[in-house]
């Protein structure tokens, strides 16, 4: 599957070890963001290089250069907003608690 972010690479996880989805209890940290930035480094060049190497005219390969970024930072901002929800989930439940 061309341009497809590996969903496996890009998730975030708590840094218990717990990978995939988000882990149900909403320990997620800034760091997991740190760490999933870090994860669309590592994948960066070697994607890069893949579509380099297509025998596509230089326009083809621009095109899936950019379906590449543009799927991977979508999947970032969709996990972002994940997190985002839990928290504000989170929060309106302590708030109610009080």
């Amino acid at each position: 599957m061309a341009n497809q972010v590996p969903t496996n690479k890009l998730s975030l996880h708590d840094g218990g070890g717990h990978t995939g989805d988000l882990p149900v209890q909403p320990r997620v940290t800034t760091m997991s963001i740190h760490k999933a930035i870090d994860q669309i480094v590592e994948t960066f060049i070697p994607e890069m290089e893949r579509i380099s190497k297509m025998n596509e005219s230089a326009e083809q390969k621009e095109r899936h250069y950019k379906a590449w970024i543009r799927a991977t930072l979508q999947k970032f901002a969709d996990d972002v907003r994940d997190i985002e929800t839990r928290n504000k989930t989170k929060d309106s439940r302590g708030n109610d608690a009080a």
